[in-house]
């Protein structure tokens, strides 16, 4: 093999392993609004409409660390309900939440959903994911921006990874001035 191919090949294997390793993605999103940066902000429960236990919490400590990451200085959480519900139930909480948020001050409340989270049966075991995001401007009270990612990755990946991932490109295109 001459040495000006084997430069091509060595060059062409990293961008295929690449694309491989991409797995699929989806994201659909509201468009971006105007928001007030100095503004105090709040992640609610996320309802988990998954056989996962807790992926909702994972999901809603997830947002509220990728918020920080992105320069929301004041990100706060509420205090976890006094007993753990079942899968899929968030009404309740959900209202007591709002109060919470209320009396905080905050501004922005960020609430969400896991549909998916899992490990896809089969030989490989693909970890897929899919959320939702929505934000409530607490002023108003209107729901003024929402979007739904949804990803499926390669088997050496985590489901946590993928999360993390499908909520930060939620986040950037919900913070895209």
């Amino acid at each position: 093999m001459k040495p000006i191919n084997l430069l091509y090949l060595m060059a062409l294997v990293p961008l295929f392993l690449l694309l491989d390793a991409c797995g699929s993605t989806r994201i659909k999103t509201s468009p971006a609004v105007e928001l007030d940066s100095g503004s105090s902000w709040g992640v609610v429960s996320f309802a988990n409409h998954t056989t996962v236990p807790f992926a909702g919490q994972r999901a809603q400590k997830l947002t509220a660390a990728l918020l920080q990451g992105h320069g929301i200085a004041q990100v706060s959480l509420p205090p976890p309900p006094a007993k753990s519900l079942p899968l899929g139930q968030v009404a309740a909480v959900h209202e007591e939440e709002l109060a919470w948020a209320r009396k905080q001050g905050i501004r922005y409340l960020v609430a969400g959903s896991v549909e998916e989270w899992r490990y896809k049966v089969g030989l490989e075991g693909e970890p897929a994911v899919s959320l939702t995001l929505e934000l409530i401007d607490m002023s108003s009270g209107q729901r003024v921006w929402r979007g739904a990612a949804s990803l499926f990755g390669r088997y050496w990946q985590s489901v946590g990874v993928l999360s993390q991932s499908a909520l930060d490109d939620l986040i950037e295109r919900l913070l895209v001035p």
